[in-house]
């Protein structure tokens, strides 16, 4: 085993735990397949760098339903179980059978991913990479195109709000979610946030939920 083979990943992870962010969109060309490379790491705190906190898909850029992943990794790379398979996956996902300089490696393909990866958190930036978060916290694959937050809503009672949705409304919604969050009202975990596909100025569902809690 070749150790901190990805040490890149111990880093991101680092700066997500930093800014309570834990998904970064990335992306990577490989073998000239364009890619959307995404991480999501683990909140808890592991201090036991063998553990595998961090996982990585891939998603082609031509069509983001066509994806590999999630692999498990932490610094030394990939789950040592789950190597011969993830070999033959990567392979086919990156048409490695085409690969111009000759043999291929999944320690060579971390070291490449390693050189390229950004060591900070990356938002998403257009639609695209925002579906990526979408998908990533989103149970209901009818709920994976729904990326603007068009209501906060009051839970049933007993209810708390998902970490999923917690997670999304924090990376598609960051206004909407510093406003719940930062005392827009009392026991904000209480609340969820409800999406749409529709587009809607997040400042106007700040205004029409404390309309609303106005006429409560």
């Amino acid at each position: 085993m070749q150790y901190n083979l990805f040490s890149g990943v111990k880093t991101l992870l680092e700066n997500m735990r930093r800014n309570n962010i834990f998904i970064s969109v990335d992306s990577l060309t490989y073998n000239n397949v364009s890619t959307f490379m995404v991480f999501k790491g683990q909140p808890d705190d592991l201090k036991n760098d063998l553990y595998y906190n961090m996982y990585i898909e891939f998603y082609r850029k031509n069509s983001i339903d066509n994806s590999i992943g999630p692999f498990k990794v932490n610094s030394n790379g990939f789950s040592i179980d789950e190597l011969n398979d993830i070999n033959i996956i990567i392979k086919k996902f990156f048409n490695v059978s085409k690969y111009a300089n000759g043999s291929f490696s999944l320690s060579d393909f971390l070291k490449f991913i390693n050189k390229n990866m950004s060591l900070t958190v990356v938002t998403p930036k257009n639609e695209a990479e925002k579906r990526l978060v979408s998908k990533s916290y989103s149970s209901d694959i009818d709920d994976e195109d729904k990326i603007y937050c068009f209501a906060i809503k009051k839970n049933r009672e007993g209810y708390k709000r998902t970490e999923e949705n917690t997670m999304k409304a924090r990376i598609l919604a960051p206004i909407i979610y510093k406003f719940l969050t930062s005392g827009g009202t009392k026991n904000s975990e209480d609340y969820s946030f409800c999406f749409s596909d529709k587009e809607i100025a997040q400042e106007e569902v700040i205004e029409t939920f404390q309309k609303n809690m106005k006429k409560i």
